[in-house]
């Protein structure tokens, strides 16, 4: 009673006290006698043992209008009390903006999956074959050394193809050659399963090699086209992970296809499994953007001008280096790296080869802490060096201070989550002195340098471990990687160089 008697009260000092003077809203002149009885209660019984009624009461009211919430002075005191309930602003602009963002957070999602997923299939496609060559060997009686030169074939047509594969990105766009190239491959892969002679497998392993060898200058065209600069590390990680994953399912899902259902269904089924993601890619088409109607015109004036110089440049080189020696090691370290431990301390085989799952581990690890750093800082130079560093040290500790089960396990897991924080942030430096233009083949011929640093170091390492020297493929592998490091920050140094000349050479 006291309650409601304070809250009408206080519901007319406001309105009298504030918005009558100011003529905002004018009350009903209510009978003096009758004001003293509306301070007492807003019930029905109270008002009525008073002898008084509410403003608008009739003797057929089923309640006293005063007890209604929307009786004026209520409304009044709301809106005074919880102007946010009663009298909420609307911003259209900001809904816009929410529901732009929303839509620019999905398409960003869209893109990133269908990439990533993209690439996953190109590395499942690399390992595929080569997973299945004991079960090759016991059907068809080819030899490992002609299935293994299925592989080099395959391999050697991906990394000559792939700065020619640049250019044809920056001549015609990167979406139609990344669903060509993986339509490709695909094909390539299911066709493998009804093979029937030799000659044709090699045939495939050039076509499928043709097709692996635009999806570094076509994926990253793309996301540096489609994907918001506040995302686009993610969107590198994202891209990288896709590609560790492939190489890990790939052995583990063809053995188990193969044992089920057969070798040649086994590749049937995979390359099947490739064409339903061209499909997906066809459909979501309008998403993948590979850059503006301006940026078009000017590949193609490129493109007919030759362009061969904007490979030339100092940064350019630079990062080819760069990723030839960093790709050097790490191919090193994951192929020959066990042989080395077993000759080096006598690892028991399992603690060798669990030292790669490990690394490999800790690269998914890295490459998704990577991605949220190159979004959040500029100097991606820097990031690099810093965390070569840290996976130079973690690798010489191994022939100098020998460790054994989970201490070498736990050194090799640390390993590689530096070396994959590393991954985004090489990859924005790379954007960073690509012109907008040039994106294919800049990107083609950069990501070259892995194939070419893999295939050399492959031949010095095994050397080295056939001389009877597993200690010293440690400490190249660390040379090789700290060697990296200088070529980065001066691809990084010399593209500001450029960048500050320009402006001064236009004028």
């Amino acid at each position: 009673m006291k309650l409601n008697a304070s809250l009408h009260g206080l519901s007319h000092r406001i309105l009298m006290g504030s918005s009558c003077r100011r003529g905002r809203i004018r009350p009903p002149e209510v009978p003096k006698k009758r004001r003293k009885n509306m301070g007492r209660s807003f019930s029905p019984r109270a008002t009525a043992s008073a002898g008084g009624e509410c403003p608008g009461a009739t003797a057929t009211t089923a309640a006293s209008p005063c007890s209604r919430p929307d009786y004026w002075p209520h409304r009044i005191l709301r809106a005074k009390l919880d102007p946010f309930q009663s009298q909420q602003p609307q911003f259209p602009e900001a809904r816009s903006m929410a529901t732009a963002l929303a839509a620019d957070v999905r398409r960003d999602v869209k893109v990133i999956s269908l990439i990533g997923v993209a690439h996953f299939f190109s590395h499942y496609f690399q390992l595929a074959l080569p997973a299945l060559f004991p079960l090759i060997h016991e059907s068809t009686g080819l030899g490992y050394a002609q299935l293994g030169l299925l592989g080099t074939v395959f391999f050697v047509t991906s990394g000559a193809a792939q700065t020619p594969a640049g250019f044809l990105v920056d001549r015609v766009g990167a979406r139609p050659v990344l669903i060509g190239g993986l339509t490709l491959l695909a094909s390539a892969v299911a066709l493998y399963g009804v093979s029937t002679s030799y000659p044709f497998l090699m045939l495939l392993a050039v076509l499928g090699g043709l097709g692996n060898s635009i999806f570094h200058p076509a994926d990253y065209s793309i996301m540096t086209a489609s994907i918001s600069e506040r995302r686009i590390g993610r969107a590198y990680s994202v891209h990288g992970i896709g590609g560790f994953v492939g190489y890990a399912v790939a052995p583990i899902a063809m053995l188990a296809l193969g044992h089920a259902f057969g070798w040649q269904q086994a590749l049937m089924i995979s390359g099947l499994a490739g064409l339903v993601v061209v499909a997906a890619l066809w459909l979501n088409r309008g998403d993948l953007h590979d850059g503006s109607a301006q940026v078009r015109a000017e590949r193609q004036e490129a493109a007919r001008g030759g362009g061969i110089g904007v490979l030339l440049r100092a940064p350019v080189l630079l990062c080819f280096l760069f990723f030839s020696l960093i790709a050097g090691g790490q191919v090193g370290l994951m192929t020959l790296g066990p042989s080395a431990l077993i000759q080096m301390m006598g690892t028991p085989l399992a603690i060798a080869n669990g030292s790669i799952t490990a690394l490999l581990t800790g690269v998914v690890i890295g490459v998704l802490i990577g991605g949220v750093m190159a979004d959040r800082n500029e100097r991606h130079d820097i990031v690099t060096g810093a965390v070569i560093v840290c996976v130079a040290v973690l690798l010489v500790m191994i022939p100098i201070f020998e460790p054994a089960g989970a201490v070498l396990l736990g050194l090799f897991l640390a390993a590689g989550v530096f070396y994959g924080i590393q991954g985004p942030a090489r990859d924005m430096v790379v954007r960073g002195i690509t012109p907008p233009e040039a994106r294919g083949r800049v990107f083609g011929f950069i990501y070259s340098g892995m194939d070419f640093g893999s295939g050399v170091t492959s031949v010095v390492f095994g050397a080295l471990l056939a001389a009877g020297h597993p200690r010293a493929v440690f400490y190249c592998i660390v040379l090789w990687m700290l060697s990296s490091i200088v070529c980065i920050v001066a691809a990084q140094y010399s593209a500001r160089r450029e960048s500050a000349a320009a402006p001064a050479a236009a004028e």
